[in-house]
């Protein structure tokens, strides 16, 4: 997979993900506009007559409730077609980076695998866009960077960790690759999961086990590092000089002071 990002039609993450967060907007727009109409069509009427007397809704309650239904009409095609012109964007913009291998894409790439609000803009093509997003990713999570990780939000990382739970081996151990540069805290209890031998994938898939034990080492490792990043690395154990004995140079640099000669640090 090519390191250098492509031109072309690629987007920045910021704008992608406005484009996501539309389409999830779009979606319940659209769901509510269906539920809404169908529940003032159906259930509106023999409610309102209940309490009004026929003569009554048929003056003036009728042109309330048909201007209504017909509001609702129109909001529900518009979500239809913001949906299909956003959804027809999002096609290409995909389609380009997956054709270029542009690295800068990555996180468009997660919220392609599947979820309610990638299957509304892939419509019948989604196992075009699927198939192609996974493997990208399992070629490019390994060698994903602490620089790259602006390029994924917070909602994909999420979707990161919610892989963690399927069955998708070479998918898991690409993810469990790049976690260390990427991940955050809420990772956490899904690498122990499966570093425990817990979770889908069970103990008997040993090569996933032990990539998740190391991805919790570093993983744990690199947010202590984050928490204070000002923190020195100590010795693992108590050095064997007494603190009676001098630490000299290796090579002989003259006479000096044994007042100005370093001794060793046997505090904790």
């Amino acid at each position: 997979m090519s390191d250098t990002p492509s031109q072309g039609t690629s987007v920045c993450p910021e704008n992608w993900s406005k484009s996501n967060r539309l389409m999830r907007r779009l979606l319940l727009l659209w769901a509510g506009g269906i539920g809404t109409e169908l529940i003032v069509f159906f259930i509106g009427p023999p409610i309102v007559l209940h309490f009004v007397p026929w003569e009554v809704w048929r003056e003036s309650v009728a042109i309330w409730w048909l201007g209504g239904i017909g509001i609702l009409t129109v909001i529900w095609f518009g979500a239809c077609l913001g949906g299909i012109c956003l959804g027809a964007r999002m096609k290409t913009h995909v389609r380009e980076t997956l054709r270029n291998q542009d690295r800068t894409a990555i996180g468009c790439w997660v919220d392609v695998l599947p979820s309610l609000t990638s299957y509304m803009w892939q419509g019948s093509t989604n196992n075009e866009f699927i198939d192609g997003a996974r493997e990208a990713l399992i070629a490019c999570l390994p060698d994903v960077t602490a620089e790259e990780a602006p390029l994924f939000s917070d909602a994909q990382r999420r979707t990161l960790y919610r892989i963690l739970t399927g069955t998708d081996s070479p998918l898991i151990l690409a993810v469990l690759q790049a976690l260390p540069h990427v991940g955050d805290e809420r990772a956490l209890p899904y690498v122990q999961s499966l570093a425990a031998g817990k979770g889908a994938m069970r103990t008997e898939h040993e090569p996933i086990r032990s990539a998740a034990q190391q991805c919790l080492l570093l993983l744990q490792a690199n947010l202590a590092h984050k928490r204070n990043p000002d923190t020195l690395l100590r010795a693992s154990r108590v050095p064997a000089t007494g603190p009676e004995e001098l630490l000299r140079p290796s090579q002989e640099t003259g006479v000096s002071e044994t007042q100005q000669l370093l001794r060793p640090d046997t505090s904790d």
